[in-house]
């Protein structure tokens, strides 16, 4: 015979208090480690008056997974090595650490605790999170990217990630840490210092924003502090070293699905009317594309990073397909689209986990030239020029320049302060 589930008394406490807080306090909800004896007050007097049999510790336990992010709390704030966090049921936690992901002993008490977490996150960013809309992608206050699915999509419970950004590296850091060689380097330094059109591609968490974030700071390097870099992104994760630096991020929609501005439309309407010497997109991932590529076309000094499994698929597949997401380039059609791709990009840097010993190391593991081949009808296509390969180790040289001189010429002359 089955009997109706009656939730105990320190779930009642915590069901009860959100609900206070949701309809007198939102604030306090938003932000708690400013409202801590607040939230204290508030507890009691909700287990006074639903006459909860419930002490002080009770009480404490509440207002404390209200302040953080329960048990993963201390993974979150720990070492910078743990990149990324995967919840994948109240019972099963991994970390990535090194590149490798690990499981853990850290749990949550039950579904019920998990989903609560999952809705103060979506609160404390002014978003949605219920059946009807069963999906969150977000950001806490460092930073940290969140997706939380709840059901009926996820179908074993509610589920969490937390990806978080190791800190910002000059590009002799990452000579130095084995991710570029000193030849690759000297190359990427003609390629920033000749204003070419750039692009990092890879799988997801592969270095591409790391290694976007050394080359904005090496622009900075060449052409001083003071020349003008936009930034677009839509979820700010770049962390540029330089000055006279203006950054834009796409806004969701609020709780009411009002008052989004999506990258499409800020790469639509604001970056084609945005006067810089540099305009980086943070990450193309469709329509958005058209638009950096018709910046990159009319010559403006441009880059990003976009999902690519080399830079042959980059260019020939994945580029040409974000600007057919768009009206314009739907009207421009494929062979359109590949003759904008070859006016565009100039390098292509492909980023990929490469394994040493028991940990994945982030490399760049293959840079390409992108050249225009002029067909006899006068159209062009996109035609791709390897220049370094990762073979025997290491990211080595394979063919000379096309765009400048060949490398092994000039590489020793070229600044590398590690």
């Amino acid at each position: 015979m089955l009997t109706h589930y009656k939730p105990m008394p320190i779930d009642q406490l915590r069901h009860g208090l959100i609900e206070r807080l949701r309809n007198e306090n939102r604030q306090a909800l938003k932000y708690p480690a400013k409202h801590k004896a607040y939230l204290e007050s508030t507890a009691h007097m909700v287990a006074r008056s639903q006459q909860l049999p419930v002490n002080i510790e009770d009480i404490r336990a509440v207002v404390n997974d209200l302040l953080g992010y329960g048990p993963i709390n201390s993974i979150l704030t720990s070492s910078d090595e743990i990149t990324e966090v995967q919840v994948t049921s109240y019972n099963k936690i991994y970390v990535e650490e090194n590149g490798i992901l690990l499981p853990t002993r850290i749990n949550f008490r039950d579904e019920k605790s998990l989903r609560t977490m999952a809705e103060k996150i979506a609160l404390m960013s002014g978003r949605r999170l219920d059946e009807s809309t069963p999906f969150l992608n977000t950001k806490l206050a460092d930073g940290t990217r969140v997706n939380i699915s709840i059901p009926p999509i996820a179908g074993s419970g509610t589920t969490l990630s937390f990806r978080r950004f190791p800190r910002s590296y000059t590009i002799q850091e990452l000579v130095a840490l084995g991710t570029l060689t000193e030849e690759a380097y000297a190359y990427l330094y003609e390629v920033m210092k000749n204003g070419y059109n750039f692009a990092a591609t890879g799988a997801m968490s592969s270095g591409k924003s790391t290694l976007l974030n050394a080359l904005i700071g090496l622009i900075s390097q060449i052409h001083g502090p003071h020349t003008s870099i936009v930034t677009y992104e839509d979820t700010m994760e770049l962390q540029p070293r330089h000055e006279n630096i203006r950054q834009f991020e796409a806004r969701p929609p609020n709780i009411e699905g009002k008052g989004e501005i999506s990258i499409k439309l800020l790469a639509q309407t604001h970056m084609l009317r945005t006067r810089a010497d540099w305009m980086i997109l943070g990450e193309a991932m469709g329509q958005e594309g058209y638009y950096i590529a018709s910046m990159m076309a009319t010559g403006h000094p441009s880059g990003t990073t976009f999902h690519a499994y080399d830079c042959e698929d980059a260019v020939l597949y994945r580029m040409p397909s974000m600007i057919i997401m768009s009206e314009e380039g739907r009207a421009e059609g494929r062979e359109g689209a590949l003759g904008k791709t070859a006016s565009a990009l100039d390098v292509l840097i492909h980023c990929a986990k490469i394994k040493e010993g028991n940990r994945m190391a982030r490399k760049s593991v293959q840079i390409a030239e992108v050249l225009r081949k002029r067909l006899p009808d006068g159209r062009y296509l996109p035609e791709v020029h390897e220049v370094f390969r990762f073979q025997e180790g290491k990211l080595q040289q394979v063919a000379d320049s096309k765009l400048h001189k060949k490398v092994r010429r000039w590489y020793e002359s070229t600044p590398l302060a590690v």
